[in-house]
């Protein structure tokens, strides 16, 4: 499933966006709208996205500054431009390069589609860069990273996260182990949004890395607020807590506090209380908005997991789902005649009502107005 964020300060392209992705069957999508730049890249810092398809003209944080962090952010991430303007091309010669591409807002929906599927299956190439692992020395008063994995895989991996460490480090050395071996890393922050943990980032950069390899491999991270003299301690630490999670089948990647490691990690639930937990938070949340991306920062456990297992456990996608019950909810609601349909919309986490009118009659074949009519009628 490829996870695309759409950004515009326009609410009805939002809406116009997201329904087309949503009912095309050309390829599975889980969706994200942002209504500013900023929001963008509250999302960009959570979780891997394949696909940004944002306006170039926005207030603060345009599209151009936008793609620059993206760049660093999620140096896999393609993009696509929304443009009013037919000069584009001469104005921005270039772009059209297999990561960024851009669409006319005027052009029809089969033209944006072939844009996005074309975009989507093009390989294109990660942000370039001369940096090179372990050729730039750590820095004493800097947070520091020690990446902890087998080293039977390590060319696979280092492969997978060199675009990240191109684009984000400003300082790196690797050690090869027989056992393991060991990638210490020291970040740029300047591309985090400051309401933003760098945990988060580093937690869904690794994931992604190992998502990206043909079998998954268990990973342990661990911060130190700043480099220490000797790293023998943060090693023995790392290597134990591998050692100690190498059976757990649950997950992937961790990323702890030094002190952390030394003890059990973070309880893990088996496999059927995990989507336990995610009935509930969807049950218990079903007025807000709910992505796999929230729950993932929530749960601590990949969002490609946590949607696999999702959908092996209850047979269901998640997506469909959620789907279900944000209509039963709204059902629910429309049963009440004190409520407007605008009430409704709001009351559910809709941005806007046309996006709520698209979404009713996609999950029932019904409008808005006559669903109620028929639940009122037969109540």
């Amino acid at each position: 499933m490829y996870r695309i964020l759409i950004v515009d300060d326009e609410p009805h392209v939002l809406d116009a966006l997201q329904s087309l992705l949503e009912e095309q069957t050309r390829f599975p999508v889980d969706v994200y709208r942002a209504e500013s730049g900023a929001d963008a890249l509250e999302i960009l810092v959570q979780g891997n996205i394949d696909l940004m398809i944002s306006d170039v003209q926005m207030p603060e944080i345009n599209g151009l500054r936008l793609l620059e962090f993206a760049r660093h952010l999620r140096p896999y991430c393609k993009v696509i431009f929304l443009t009013a303007y037919q000069n584009f091309d001469y104005a921005y010669k270039g772009l059209r390069n297999g990561l960024v591409n851009y669409v006319l807002k005027t052009e029809d929906d089969e033209s944006i589609m072939n844009v996005n599927e074309e975009t989507l299956s093009s390989r294109g190439s990660v942000i370039e860069s001369s940096a090179q692992i372990g050729k730039s020395p750590l820095l004493k008063d800097k947070p520091l990273w020690l990446i902890a994995f087998p080293a039977v895989r390590e060319d696979a991996l280092l492969r997978s996260l060199l675009p990240y460490i191109n684009a984000m480090c400003c300082a790196s050395l690797f050690e090869s182990g027989e056992n393991y071996s060991f990638l210490y890393l020291q970040f740029d922050e300047k591309y985090l949004p400051r309401s933003c943990p760098v945990k988060t980032w580093v937690t869904s950069m690794l994931e992604d890395a190992d998502h990206r390899l043909p079998e998954p491999i268990k990973i342990v991270c661990l911060y130190a607020e700043k480099a220490p003299a000797d790293f023998g301690d943060l090693k023995v630490a790392a290597a134990s807590c591998l050692n100690r999670i190498a059976m757990k089948p649950q997950r992937d990647v961790y990323v702890l506090t030094a002190d952390e490691a030394k003890t059990e990690p973070t309880q893990l639930v088996p496999m059927h209380n995990t989507v336990s937990f995610m009935l509930k938070y969807i049950s218990d949340n079903i007025d807000s908005e709910i992505t796999l991306l929230k729950l993932s920062s929530i749960s601590g456990y990949n969002a490609d997991y946590l949607s696999d297992i999702f959908s092996r456990v209850t047979g269901e996608s998640f997506k469909n789902y959620l789907n279900r019950c944000k209509t039963e909810r709204i059902k629910q609601l429309m049963r009440d005649e004190s409520l407007t349909l605008d009430e409704i919309a709001g009351r559910v986490s809709f941005c806007t009502r046309s996006y709520f009118n698209r979404f009713i009659k996609r999950e029932t074949g019904l409008t808005p107005k006559q669903l109620r009519q028929k639940l009122t009628e037969g109540s």
